[in-house]
């Protein structure tokens, strides 16, 4: 995630980095596209004169729900890929979209993009549900979403390629497309049974009818990319990106994910406005958060994310750009995390006890330094937290709380670390941006007093989180 607030939404688009096509065949791959900047993109968005922030501010008049997930999630220009597709690399929530897509597309044609984007995050497409085959989950949770966003009211409008259940999907043959034969023209093919489905089923529902409907006529042929079942038919948008999510990016993901849905839900319901989501989304997106977050994983997933990416040269990979004339670059990981203790009076021993007991386990992930701070970081209290040493929580310091001086500290020390990490009950105004990935692990019965784009980890006494 960035490391400050976005209050301002046309303040979203500042700072979205252009990035470079890939001129390599093969699949998308976001973390390398992160990497490169080129020329490509800045001519296509000053052609085009597409401007995302002016339908980031219509989701945040009209959909305050999806706002605040837009809010928190990065949003990048790209010519890699032909749409727009949403995932998550290196613990980082990233919509990629292509501004030539877009600048074809009316208003209301947008803003149903964007909602499509966050539904796969809500329902959590992306994460431990996907099945296999791809093509047909990418199908199954087009159809899903789309036929929610086909019952909000308000200005969003269906994009003529989008897929819907019960509309016939326009198929057109490709040139040079061969002819089907006598057997294949009697089975159905995915449009013909697109036509005939209901709305408002869960994707796996969409899945399981789809595939059970194509081996029952015969038309599943195993359901390889060639076969003419497909009807040249996919997903609106890229979900090829979602092959690439490690299962480390997808437990982290899947935690993150659920705690900013849920805080989307608290804003939505705190305002008494979801814009134009259905009554009944409404409530099934309710009972996908209403789990308790596992605060434990949180905190584990973002020690192991708490690490610095760096490259050098390997002549064992082909350089992408230049094969066979330059080395190829190798990525080179580390992880570095400091703690930052609150010692006020406010922040009990016992709270720090249970803090300290789970940060054990995110020692065998990355290396530790522990700071303890209460107006101002105390650097002659600070030591390593080594890999198997049981340690207990030490007060040093006994005064109030100023986050502004300690984040100063961690920007002056930015090299050293890749991540931050405070342990306080969020008793104190808000601090400045932090230069390095920052994150607030809350004690029980604390409560963050502002809002932040930062990871936030509240903790819970283990009788109210069923002992886990």
């Amino acid at each position: 995630m960035e490391n400050e607030t976005v209050t301002n939404p046309a303040e979203e688009q500042t700072g979205v980095t252009p990035t470079e096509a890939q001129p390599t065949e093969g699949k998308f791959d976001p973390a390398a596209e992160l990497e490169h900047y080129v020329e490509n993109v800045d001519e296509v968005l000053a052609r085009t004169g597409f401007r995302l922030d002016k339908h980031v501010c219509r989701l945040l008049q009209d959909e305050p729900f999806f706002a605040y997930l837009s809010r928190n999630c990065r949003k990048v220009p790209t010519v890699s890929i032909p749409t727009a597709g949403v995932t998550v690399t290196d613990g980082e929530i990233v919509m990629f979209y292509n501004p030539e897509f877009f600048s074809e597309l009316t208003d209301g044609e947008v803003l149903f993009v964007l909602i499509h984007e966050f539904y796969h995050l809500t329902l959590k497409h992306l994460g431990g549900r996907r099945r296999t085959p791809h093509r047909l989950w990418n199908v199954a949770t087009d159809l899903a979403s789309n036929s929610i966003i086909s019952r909000h009211s308000g200005k969003v409008e269906l994009p003529d390629m989008a897929l819907l259940p019960g509309r016939r999907p326009a198929v057109q043959k490709q040139d040079g497309e061969r002819e089907e034969s006598e057997e294949e023209k009697t089975g159905k093919t995915l449009a013909d049974i697109i036509a005939d489905l209901p709305t408002m089923k869960s994707a796996e529902w969409y899945f399981d009818k789809i595939r059970q409907e194509a081996e029952e006529n015969g038309s599943s042929g195993g359901m390889g990319d060639d076969d003419p079942f497909w009807d040249d038919l996919d997903s609106l948008d890229d979900h090829g990106m979602w092959d690439n999510v490690s299962e480390e990016d997808g437990g982290y993901a899947s935690e993150k994910v659920k705690e900013l849905v849920r805080k989307a839900v608290k804003n939505a319901d705190g305002r008494n406005s979801w814009g134009s989501v259905p009554s009944q989304t409404r409530e099934n997106i309710r009972q996908i958060v209403s789990k308790e977050v596992d605060w434990k994983a949180l905190l584990r997933q973002f020690g192991g994310r708490s690490r610095s990416s760096g490259t050098v040269s390997s002549i064992k990979r082909i350089n992408k750009k230049y094969p066979y004339i330059h080395p190829g670059r190798r990525r080179r990981r580390t992880s570095r995390m400091v703690v930052l203790v609150d010692q006020s009076g406010s922040v009990g021993d016992r709270s720090l006890e249970l803090a300290f007991g789970e940060l054990a386990s995110c020692t065998k992930l990355t290396a530790i330094t522990v700071v303890p701070f209460d107006t101002a970081v105390n650097e002659s209290a600070m030591f390593e937290w080594k890999r198997g040493q049981k340690v207990k929580p030490i007060r040093t310091n006994c005064g109030g709380t100023n986050f502004d001086a300690v984040t100063k500290w961690v920007n002056a020390n930015k090299e050293k670390y890749d991540g931050a990490l405070f342990i306080t009950d969020g008793y104190a105004p808000k601090p400045r941006a932090c230069k390095i990935k920052r994150a607030w692990l809350i004690v029980p019965d604390g409560k963050l007093q502002f809002d932040t784009r930062d990871t936030v980890i509240h903790m819970k006494w283990p009788a109210e989180s069923g002992g886990v």
